[in-house]
């Protein structure tokens, strides 16, 4: 059952970016790759503050001297050098060196998901979706996660998640996909289609290698960076071993990297049988159903609020005076199946038009229309991003062409009735 809409609908994140507060696709396309590949699925901050710079280090050595007790309380010089470099030793116990030389393969991977990454970055380089997200990226569990964006809106979270994401993938394209975006924290979940293309456990770890040392050296060493383990499945279970190495090699680095957590969601899975409970799964037995969402939530949540600061939420000010409102057209534009609303249209109206985009074409979770405007064509902080899959489609398959104000009132413009924008039952 599909449900179409002409205008906008649900689940869409409609927020307000104003300076006094925080920021806050079972397609049919994308549901032929997903068989096609079994988706889950196959294939600024080198400003240094003023005071920092106020003395040389030989003038701050001197005013220690200086500070230093008198007589018989005198401290020697040497031991207070001695407690220094202890100090030092204890903040820089973490050695990274495991991680490094090992992005060969990465490097010269060819990526299978180009488009939706450049879609991304065409949307985010006119203007962020959310400031400092909670930014979660992987393959399609990350896609289909239907509650994600509720159940992290304190964390202003950004969904980006495309079936088929190999871990090689998301380090391929680090700085479009995860360093663009300015997150807060990265939570990940791949590797299991890595691992389903018969990548051996010491390749996939190589990937996640690379990655974790382009995130260390760009964001600190200290940025959350928490993995979802590989998650075990009735449909891969064959796999599961080498997915289990994989696992165990991330939870032993994290044990001593500040900034990676291993999410251990597959004990809580194992713990249901092995394979896990197929009431965890959807009828393909690889993508989780609502209690397998929650199980991984219940892991995942407690994770994130031990390791990423939320934002301090203050109350915006309102984004619209009363009585005003707001029109987005969501429908294609190309010619056979749809067109841009005018501005204004014949009723005096503004409407704010989606991206250029053609019929049958699907729609990611992330994506995001921003700067909207009112019906009297008045600028607001509201923008719009999608936190579910769409697709959009129109005249050649169907639509309202001629809309009557006698029904529709003045949304009767025919530029938005005569295309539609729908979601799909997965």
């Amino acid at each position: 059952m599909r449900t179409r809409f002409g205008l906008v609908l649900l689940p869409l994140w409609l927020f307000c970016a104003c300076d006094d507060a925080p920021s806050k696709q079972e397609l049919p396309e994308q549901e032929q790759q997903d068989l096609e590949a079994g988706d889950e699925d196959l294939p600024e901050h080198d400003s240094l503050d003023q005071e920092m710079l106020t003395d040389t280090p030989v003038e701050q050595e001197l005013s220690e001297l200086d500070s230093l007790p008198d007589d018989d309380d005198a401290v020697d010089l040497d031991t207070l050098l001695d407690q220094d470099e202890g100090e030092d030793e204890d903040s820089s116990d973490f050695d990274p060196s495991h991680y490094r030389g090992r992005c060969a393969e990465v490097d010269s991977f060819l990526p299978m998901y180009t488009d939706v990454v450049q879609k991304w970055a065409q949307q985010d380089a006119l203007t962020r979706p959310v400031e400092e997200p909670l930014l979660f990226v992987g393959s399609s569990s990350i896609r289909r996660w239907e509650g994600l964006s509720r159940s992290y809106s304190d964390y202003s979270p950004l969904q980006r998640g495309f079936g088929g994401a190999q871990l090689a993938e998301l380090a391929y394209w680090f700085q479009e996909l995860i360093v663009a975006p300015g997150p807060r924290g990265l939570v990940v979940f791949a590797g299991t289609n890595d691992v389903a293309a018969g990548v051996p456990a010491e390749v996939v770890l190589d990937r996640f290698a690379c990655l974790r040392e382009r995130l260390g050296l760009q964001l600190g060493w200290d940025f959350p960076l928490l993995f979802i383990g590989i998650t075990p499945t009735p449909s891969r279970w064959q796999q599961w071993p080498v997915a289990a190495q994989v696992n165990q090699a991330v939870a032993e680095w994290a044990t001593d990297d500040p900034g990676l957590v291993h999410v251990d969601v597959p004990a809580a899975f194992l713990a249901t049988g092995s394979p896990p409970a197929e009431r965890l799964f959807v009828g393909d037995r690889l993508h989780l159903s609502e209690e397998g969402y929650a199980l991984w939530d219940s892991i995942l949540r407690p994770a994130v609020e031990a390791h990423v600061q939320s934002p301090v939420w203050q109350p915006p000010s309102a984004p619209l005076r009363g009585g005003e409102r707001i029109l987005i057209d969501l429908g294609p534009s190309n010619p056979d199946d749809g067109e841009p609303s005018p501005s204004p249209d014949y009723l005096g109206q503004h409407w704010n038009n989606w991206h250029p985009i053609d019929g049958g074409s699907e729609l990611l979770p992330g994506e995001h229309l921003q700067a909207l405007r009112t019906t009297q064509g008045e600028p607001t902080s509201v923008g719009l991003v999608l936190t579910g899959g769409f697709s959009c489609n129109g005249r050649s398959n169907g639509g309202l062409l001629w809309p009557t104000q006698d029904l529709l009132g003045d949304l009767a413009g025919g530029s938005a009735t005569g295309d539609f924008f729908y979601s799909n039952n997965d």
